[in-house]
């Protein structure tokens, strides 16, 4: 097989071409060395936070596994302090003491009292995003308005 002049100067073009970009690549790895980077410390924290999730998690978990259907048991499984929170004047503290409210939705209740004023009724504590039905049928028994 015969190649033309002009078909032979294209493949002599491609071909010093690709010697160019090749001989620059080893040359670049040459100059600037890759130098390989110590993840450890992101490994540490990445595993640190994944574990706190797996024991959050885990202890909800187990939390809704030992929980009843029964008004009596839900008792059972609530906060050791049994008192009953005026919601209309509890602090975060007094908050994250009830069932299934923690920092972040105790700050919610919080911030909806400050804006929407005192809570008329029980129930209108499940106007507060992240309460739902069911996590107000768990510390229903443990709130007051008055």
């Amino acid at each position: 097989m015969y190649f033309t002049k002009t078909q032979q100067k294209a493949i002599l073009f491609i071909a010093v071409i690709l010697t160019l970009v090749i001989v620059n690549h080893f040359i670049d790895q040459f100059l600037h060395p890759v130098q390989p980077f110590d993840f450890s410390r992101f490994e540490e924290k990445f595993h640190s936070r994944a574990d706190s999730i797996r024991n959050l998690l885990s202890q909800e978990v187990d939390s809704s596994y030992n929980a009843d259907d029964s008004e009596d048991s839900a008792r059972q499984t609530t906060s050791p302090k049994s008192e009953i929170i005026n919601i209309n004047s509890a602090s975060l503290n007094e908050l994250t003491t009830l069932p299934r409210i923690g920092p972040v939705i105790a700050q919610r209740i919080v911030d909806y009292r400050n804006q929407n004023g005192k809570f008329a009724a029980k129930a209108d504590i499940k106007k507060v995003k992240g309460i739902g039905e069911k996590t107000y049928e768990q510390f229903e028994h443990l709130i007051t308005v008055k």
